[in-house]
């Protein structure tokens, strides 16, 4: 680093310091060789295939191929990393991550991944500022560390240098070492944060990183060797040119799943018809990880193709034996899962079993173990099993472990910390989470979750024996009425029918539903047999009319909300004739969550459900209450999977605010639009206006008697109340990830209370007194350390005067609890909740200046008052001859903008 930069990193980038800190490091810059070649240099002959990520641009001047996003997991890179005995992770994205300086040093050698020095990066920056991503950090290839009192660069001499912690710089004004030309203690358009090493005990290494805050980027000197923080990852760089080969199936893939999904039976025909399936293989030269997918995806279009074809020459018959052969081995140390929803049923348990059996049996590696995995067994699904293979259900709780991979079936939410396990999805639903590239996702409104592994089985060249299409039949039967069946696709009726013709003797509806119905003993496990949960609760209780249920659910369901701390659940009690071919009574029991507020939404539910019951029964329901709503004598139940996406459309707009009686106030769950009107128009996307500085938001908000935003102390109430709440929703908001929200807290410096003090109450030098302004109070007197990171609690913020009681040290690291906070650094702050990028940690920030605005600063509306919830109700009219009338809901966002009612 040159002498020049060194003497400007001086003493206005500290308020108070102390004296020059003359520190010396040894900065090494390093490449994945023992010795960085020339950029110019060809490093070996080795090709790289990533069908998945194609991303890439080359630079001349370096004479790298260089990707655009960061390292994606793959079979390839885990073989290199076990070679060299680096332990990977990768989030959810399926992007390597979390990985410190020295491991991604050694996967990248093994890799052939040339790591770039700051001097190359920064130079890069220079013809393609692309590269600047605000999505992730990389290591670049410097390190830092103090030696022997002098600080040495890579040649060996020995520079003195003031600590620079931090500063901002031009990007775009850097020497040929890659460092800022200059620096200054304040932000402003498109400066980066600079960082110098800090710790003379820690060995550090150069990163680029993001900035929060200030919606900028950063280049990092003083990052620890061991860090693994969530957001670090490796950039891919290579000397030669790999082969980019477009997967023949994922060419058709998007066309496929059009016709699928907007229904279109005739289509999905000709379509399925139209295709060389031979064609669609995948390469040999293809990562295991992708070809494992787009196996599973050729498999679906087989056994779609095989039901329209009705070929059943040279398939392989599967029985109730092969089936129990195929669990007959233990778990061993990574094995696959196959599970369904939590309070599983019929459909997802059966299809959980029959799906572990289908890859056991094809598994080449017998080494390769799979197994069903549930929580519980219902009665009729023992029933629908038998014993033998009930019995090989595995009911570890401990199960599925952390290196056990997923596959998930009428289900798409799990736990975030086994997101990145899951390797398949199979959902009668349309998804609406998102899965990395090495997911196989088989998606459809379909009949039954059993209807698409039967598909798969025949895609596979498997057929079912009569036992085995009997268990797989009644269980597909259990799903719902078979009245219902008539409304759904030409390939599900066919699956069905060509189960029906194979199946030994299986169980009518009416015999099915009898052992369904009569199979539960307490009210709670009858209350959780078929319980759906989104952003509200869902359960279906059925009987029959010569054994009616008489219990009061709505109880359980007050209890379900306070628990889960919904603001809905909702009881549909279906009662059906003795044979169970009609249904004599449809109950809907509305039973809402006091702790939330209104606002028209209850009414808005009730509405909904009204017309809905009208379109599909073509009847108007009776309203023996105002929160319960009947249909009498109806051939069939209405479908709970069309009612409730229609619910969740009022329910997600309900969400959008949160009342905290702790302040009297309705809270947004989201930020400022930057408008003044109450309601948006439907189907709107949110904005949110930033480049907004305290002064700003102050002079905004003038006047207005209904808008205002929290002071620190007000978000600490909240937060609080939310967290005893459980109220996930409003949390996950004010842990914000995007937008750092301004809080109405004003921080003075008062050096003349340092100054003039006894020497017997003298503060700490590393102190300073503040004067504490909160909203329009009149302040209180706090001593804060000046200008320092810490890590608190969240619990332990003050709710009177907003700071923090305890502030722990900086260097405490994989601890999710805590959060990152920096006292004021100068005469003037204000208090902001942030978020630290690489640590991916919130945070609260003392620092920020009043007139400071970046392209993430913005604010939170709160309101002594908000308007109803704003909808209409359209009835659509079905055209095909077994379609039915229906609703659509069209809902009218609530703005978070200033506005008097």
């Amino acid at each position: 680093m040159p002498s020049r930069l060194l003497k400007r990193l001086g003493s206005k980038l500290h308020p108070r310091p102390s004296a020059k800190l003359k520190n010396t490091y040894i900065v090494k810059s390093q490449s994945p060789s023992t010795s960085r070649p020339s950029p110019a240099v060809n490093s070996g002959n080795l090709t790289h295939d990533f069908t998945h990520n194609d991303g890439f641009f080359y630079d001349d001047t370096l004479g790298l191929h260089i990707s655009y996003s960061p390292l994606l997991v793959s079979s390839k890179v885990l073989k290199a990393a076990q070679d060299v005995g680096v332990n990977v992770r990768w989030n959810d994205k399926g992007y390597i991550s979390s990985i410190s300086y020295n491991d991604a040093r050694k996967l990248c050698k093994a890799l052939d991944i040339y790591m770039m020095s700051v001097a190359e990066y920064m130079s890069l920056l220079q013809r393609a500022p692309q590269i600047a991503s605000s999505h992730f950090a990389e290591w670049l290839s410097d390190t830092y560390s103090f030696d022997q009192g002098e600080y040495l660069d890579s040649t060996g001499k020995g520079i003195s240098q003031y600590t620079a912690r931090p500063g901002w710089f031009d990007p775009m004004a850097t020497d040929s070492e890659g460092y800022p030309s200059g620096l200054v203690d304040f932000n402003a358009p498109s400066m980066w944060k600079f960082w110098s090493p800090g710790d003379p005990e820690l060995v550090t290494g150069a990163m680029r990183g993001f900035v929060s805050s200030s919606a900028t980027c950063s280049l990092d000197l003083g990052i620890p060797v061991f860090a693994q923080h969530p957001m670090i990852m490796i950039r891919e760089c290579y000397r030669k040119k790999f082969a980019a080969k477009k997967s023949p199936i994922l060419s058709i893939w998007s066309r496929y799943n059009d016709l699928t999904l907007s229904r279109d039976d005739a289509g999905v025909r000709d379509f399925l018809l139209s295709l060389n399936l031979d064609n669609l293989r995948p390469e040999d030269t293809v990562d295991e990880f992708q070809a494992a997918k787009e196996h599973e995806m050729l498999v679906d279009l087989r056994g779609k193709r095989q039901l329209l074809t009705n070929d059943s020459d040279k398939m392989r018959i599967i029985g109730l034996l092969d089936m129990i052969d195929a669990f007959e081995v233990a778990p061993g140390s990574s094995s696959t899962f196959v599970l369904g929803h939590p309070n599983p049923d019929a459909d997802s348990l059966v299809s959980a079993v029959f799906e572990a059996a289908r890859r056991a049996i094809l598994a080449k590696d017998k080494s390769e173990t799979f197994f069903a995995w549930a929580e519980s067994i219902p009665a009729e699904v023992r029933h629908v099993l038998g014993a033998p293979l009930s019995d090989k259900i595995n009911l570890d709780p401990q199960k599925p472990g952390p290196s056990d991979n997923i596959i998930l079936i009428d289900c798409q939410n799990i736990e975030d910390h086994q997101k990145h396990q899951v390797k398949g999805v199979i959902d009668h639903h349309i998804l609406t989470e998102q899965f990395p590239y090495y997911v196989a996702v088989s998606q459809e409104v379909s009949w039954s979750s059993t209807v698409q592994v039967y598909n798969k089985i025949l895609g596979s060249n498997l057929e079912l024996d009569g036992t085995t299409a009997r268990i797989l039949l009644e269980a597909t039967r259990l799903e719902a009425e078979p009245e219902l069946l008539k409304h759904m696709s030409v390939l599900d009726r066919m699956a069905i029918a060509r189960l029906e013709s194979i199946a030994n003797a299986p169980s009518s509806y009416a015999a099915l539903m009898q052992v369904f119905t009569n199979s539960t003993n307490s009210a709670r496990e009858t209350f959780y047999k078929d319980y759906k949960q989104t952003k509200f609760g869902f359960t279906v209780i059925k009987s029959s009319s010569s054994d009616p249920q008489i219990i009061d659910y709505r109880k359980l369901a007050e209890i379900n909300n306070e628990k889960e701390y919904l603001p809905l659940t909702i009881v549909k009690e279906v009662v059906y004739n003795e044979k169970f071919s009609t249904v004599e009574r449809e109950t809907f029991h509305l039973v809402f969550n006091d702790s939330f507020y209104d606002k028209g939404f209850r009414a808005a539910v009730r509405n909904v459900i009204k017309c809905a019951c009208r379109a599909f029964h073509e009847v108007t329901p009776l309203e023996p209450d105002i929160n319960t709503i009947v249909i009498m004598h109806s051939l069939t139940q209405m479908p709970r999977l069309l009612i409730m996406p229609v619910i969740e459309e009022i329910v997600k707009e309900h969400l959008r605010f949160s009342f905290s009686h702790k302040l009297n106030r309705y809270v947004s769950c989201g930020f400022f639009s930057g408008k003044t009107s109450k309601y948006g128009e439907v189907g709107e996307s949110e904005h949110v206006r930033c480049q907004l500085s305290y002064q700003k938001v102050k002079d905004l908000l003038q006047g207005s008697n209904n808008t205002s935003f929290m002071s620190l102390p007000m978000f600490w109430k909240a937060y609080h109340e939310f967290e005893a709440l459980g109220d996930r929703h409003s949390l996950g908001s004010l842990r914000s990830k995007t937008f750092i929200e301004i809080l109405d807290t004003y921080l003075t410096h008062l050096p003349s209370y340092e100054e003039g003090a006894e020497d017997e109450n003298k503060l700490d030098r590393r102190d300073s007194v503040y004067l504490v302004k909160n909203g329009n109070d009149k302040g209180s007197i706090q001593r804060l350390s000046s200008a320092q990171p810490g890590l608190i609690y969240p619990e332990k913020g003050c709710e009177t005067s907003g700071i923090p009681t305890e502030v722990e040290g900086p260097n405490q690291y994989g601890n999710r609890s805590l959060w990152r906070y920096w006292s004021p650094d100068a005469a003037e702050n204000i208090a902001t909740r942030g978020h630290i990028f690489v640590m991916d940690q919130t945070a609260i920030d003392l620092k920020i200046r009043p007139t400071e605005s970046t392209d993430r600063l913005t604010f939170r509306p709160i309101y002594c008052d908000i308007p109803d919830l704003k909808y209409t109700i359209r009835e659509t009219t079905g055209t095909g001859p077994n379609s039915r009338n229906w609703v659509q809901v069209s809902v009218y966002p609530r703005l978070f903008s200033i506005y008097d009612l």
